[in-house]
Parts: C-alpha cells; sequence; structure tokens
C-alpha cells in the first residue's frame, strides 16, 4: 500500500472516529476468533495483526485512563513496547493487508504517543474528546495582552522584559496547573478557557524571548 494510501485511510479513521471496518473489527479478520482486549492489536487465537479499531482514542490504545495526568514513563514504555511489535519494518514477508494494518498501526501509535506526551497537546485532545469547541470569549482579557504585546514591541529595555518574561512564564506554570485541577474536577468548560488563555501568555513568551535573542 502507498503511502499517500495509508496517510488518508488513517487520517480518515482519526476524522471518522472508525477503522474503515465497522464491527469486524471485534473479531479477527482471519480466523473469526473475538478480541476483546484493548488495544487489540493482535488477535489472541491466531496473532495476526488487527486493523485499528472503530472509534479508538489514544488513551484506550495505550490502556490509559482519560486524565490529565499521565505517568510520562509509563507512557513512553507502552509506546516503545507497541513499536517494537507493529513497526512496518517487521512486516515485509507478510500479506499486503497485514501490511497496511502495521503502517496504521504505527502512524498512530506515533500520533497517540505525541499527543500525549505534551501537557498542551494532550489537553486539547481531551476537550475535542469531550466535545468542547475552543475560542477565547472574554473581550476584556484579549485586549489586555494585546496591549501587553504591544508594549512589549516598543521596548528595547532588557530589565523591563526580563520582569516580563518571568511574569508571563510564571502565568503559562499557572494555567496549566489551573488546566490540570479542572480536568480533575470535570470542569472541562473551565479547562478550555485556562488553555487558550495560557496560549496567549505563550505567544508573549516567545514574543519576549525573541526581544531578548534567547
Amino acid at each position: 500500500m502507498k503511502a499517500t494510501a495509508i496517510r488518508s485511510y488513517f487520517y480518515s479513521c482519526l476524522r471518522a472516529g472508525t477503522s474503515g471496518t465497522g464491527s469486524r473489527s471485534l473479531v479477527c479478520w482471519k480466523c473469526s476468533s473475538p478480541i476483546s482486549e484493548r488495544p487489540g492489536v493482535f488477535c489472541p487465537s491466531c496473532k495476526v495483526i488487527q486493523p485499528l479499531r472503530a472509534n479508538q482514542n489514544f488513551f484506550d490504545y495505550f490502556g490509559l485512563n482519560k486524565d490529565f495526568i499521565v505517568d510520562q514513563e509509563g507512557l513512553k514504555n507502552k509506546f516503545r513496547t507497541l513499536q517494537s511489535v507493529v513497526h512496518p519494518d517487521k512486516f515485509g514477508l507478510h500479506t499486503d493487508d497485514e501490511k497496511k494494518y502495521a503502517d496504521i498501526h504505527s502512524s498512530f501509535a506515533n500520533q497517540a504517543y505525541k499527543t500525549l506526551s505534551n501537557p498542551k497537546t494532550r489537553a486539547v485532545y481531551m476537550l475535542e474528546l469531550s466535545n468542547t469547541d475552543e475560542g477565547i470569549t472574554d473581550p476584556e482579557f484579549a485586549m489586555e495582552m494585546l496591549e501587553m504585546n504591544e508594549e512589549i514591541e516598543q521596548t528595547d529595555d532588557h530589565k523591563v522584559l526580563g520582569e516580563k518574561l518571568v511574569m508571563t512564564q510564571g502565568k503559562v506554570d499557572e494555567f496549566m496547573d489551573q488546566i490540570a485541577k479542572n480536568f480533575e474536577q470535570g470542569k472541562n468548560e473551565e479547562a478550555r478557557d485556562a488553555l487558550n488563555r495560557m496560549r496567549y501568555f505563550e505567544r508573549t513568551v516567545k514574543l519576549i524571548k525573541k526581544k531578548l535573542g534567547h
């Protein structure tokens, strides 16, 4: 299967929340044995690699709870273990279907690990799973950030910029803690708002560092 076709199939799975195989993802495509364990990458009976499960999400794929706080070392170990058995290089002598499924699993595992290993992308993904819309709804906050950025743009005073950097980085850390607490308490809307505010401060941090030549 060509790389472009693999990418198209993989991203269609993410968009539609399906593996493209419907209910067949619940039984082995080769021997028809039931597959109940997650992520169900291999058939427990014939050991053949399986299609990506329907509605598979990144947390389930690694056997994790849908929590904002993730054991990073455990996640890394799960990722490495999974990639060691689904990497396409291990399927050179297998059927075209098995090669296709290996490519899809490997791509999905990479994207899942990349997303869950970063707090910001993990938060965005959790909001997507909960169907919580993004966007700042407080125009006063947006205006305050705009004015702060204009002030930063207009000064070359390293002392002032240094103080702004400490303040804005502190805000980023505060919002990250707030996001974690919001998710823990099931407050998805509040988590969304904190995430978007944090993004504003992250952009300001980058602006200050650029001015300071970092």
